[in-house]
């Protein structure tokens, strides 16, 4: 997962939330507001993902995102949670 797919999942957590979306034009400011946001634990969980490949989980457990998401391991174990 590069970057831009980090910076797109921390805009989702904040929309959520209430709050603005990151600015997809401010490089790495975004990640830093992602990072201040983890590390101040600002930000509950607030989104499901299903499914995620081992890569992309290792950079969310690596970037502290996984604490913002429910990680489900396949659709239908995301569906019963509803």
């Amino acid at each position: 997962m590069a970057s831009s797919g980090l910076v797109a999942l921390h805009s989702i957590v904040r929309i959520l939330g209430g709050e603005a979306p990151d600015d997809t034009e401010a490089g790495w400011n975004s990640l830093h507001a992602l990072s201040h946001d983890v590390a101040g634990g600002s930000t509950q969980t607030s989104g499901q993902l299903s499914g995620a490949q081992p890569g992309v989980q290792r950079v969310l457990d690596r970037t502290g995102l996984s604490r913002l998401f429910v990680v489900h391991p396949d659709r239908a174990a995301a569906i019963a949670a509803f």
